[in-house]
Order: C-alpha cells, then structure tokens, then sequence
C-alpha cells in the first residue's frame, strides 16, 4: 500500500465515525469540604460565565451548559468543505447534579470564572453547641 491510498483510507468519509457523536461530555470536577465551606471547582474550558447555568434547591447543585458549536454548524452548511476528523469539543452541552450534605448555608453561595474553571463556594451552617435541658421537679 502505498502512502496515498493509507492516506485515503483514514480519511474516507466512510471508514470514520467522529468522536463527539460516541461519547458523551462530563466536565471534570473536584469537590474540597473546609471547616467554613464546600468549594466545587469544574473545568470548563471553552466556555464564558454567560454559557454557565447554575441552582441550588433542596440541597441539589445542578450546573448545565446548553452552548452549541456554532463553527460546525457553519461548515456543516458549506458543501465545498469536508469535516475529516473532529475530536475537539467546542461547544458543550451537559447538565451535572450534586447531592449536597444537610449542613450547607444556601443564603451564602457564591461563584467565580476564571480561566475556564467554574468555582462554586457553599458555606457550611455553624455547628450547634449541645443543649442541656434542665429538669424541673414536678
């Protein structure tokens, strides 16, 4: 075989199935407990704070992005181009929930964008200190 028709065969629309249509995306989280506070930290790389959809209810954190790869959708629409291979992911659609402990603080969540990293911080509720109860002679 020569080296064009090995050329020709990697390539031919027919022998290749891209990889963004087998597999899924499921950005790369970290979550960090502190004395004060839980910190969730998701690599999102690609992506602005206006693409970022996050809510916190009943102790569920859900983060989801809905922001499509507008670029492909443009070549896709010129026939005079030819996608041969496509592994990068420029948009990125995905909806992640987490279960959060009892002992969070929902009035006091806040998060920041920087770099494509999402940090989301959740204060954590102080600790009650233990009650006596006094008994009264009846």
């Amino acid at each position: 075989m020569n080296s064009l028709n090995f050329f020709d065969s990697i390539f031919n629309p027919e022998n290749y199935v891209p990889s963004y249509r087998t597999t899924s995306v499921s950005p790369r989280v970290n979550i960090l407990r502190t004395k004060k506070a839980y910190v969730l930290t998701m690599d999102l790389p690609g992506l602005t704070e206006k693409d970022i959809n996050i809510t916190l209810k009943n102790e569920l954190l859900t983060i989801k992005s809905a922001k499509k790869d507008e670029k492909e959708e443009e070549k896709a629409e010129d026939m005079d181009n030819e996608l041969l291979l496509c592994e990068r992911i420029e948009g990125m659609e995905f909806e992640r929930s987490f279960n959060m402990p009892k002992d969070i603080d929902d009035s006091k969540v806040s998060a920041t964008f920087k770099n494509g990293v999402l940090s989301v911080e959740i204060a954590r509720k102080e600790e009650e200190a233990e009650k006596r109860i006094e008994i009264k002679i009846a």
